[in-house]
């Protein structure tokens, strides 16, 4: 793992969990692929589009912490992204989950091409 990708990739994935740009077409439009896919821990398949943005309850209330996080070279620009994510609610809840993203290299800049959330037991 090259220790340059850390810094950029652990920003843009935290980044992502920010109710700021999860609200900014344009902010998710920096970070996300044209064909970004995601598999959502409801199960449902997410497809991007342009103009996008991502909805989610208590996103105000939540705080996020990225623990276990891992870079594995796949190919020469493209990542993958492996972590634990511990969200935590205003009610004091505390909900886990497994990520894993795929990021490709285009153009000079990361875009996340793949995710998939897997809620997990503490």
């Amino acid at each position: 793992m090259s220790n340059s990708l850390y810094e950029p990739l652990f920003d843009l994935e935290m980044k992502l969990l920010q109710p700021d740009v999860r609200r900014s077409s344009k902010k998710i439009s920096e970070i996300l692929d044209e064909n970004f896919i995601e598999f959502c821990s409801s199960g449902h398949i997410w497809r991007y589009q342009v103009g996008d943005v991502i909805e989610s309850q208590n996103d105000d209330l939540s705080r996020y912490e990225i623990i276990d996080f891992k870079i594995k070279i796949l190919s020469e620009n493209v990542f993958l992204v492996t972590y634990q994510s511990n969200r935590l609610e205003e009610s004091n809840n505390i909900s886990y989950s497994l990520r894993s993203s795929i990021w490709k290299e285009i153009d000079g800049k990361l875009k996340m091409i793949f995710h998939q959330g897997t809620p997990i037991r503490q």
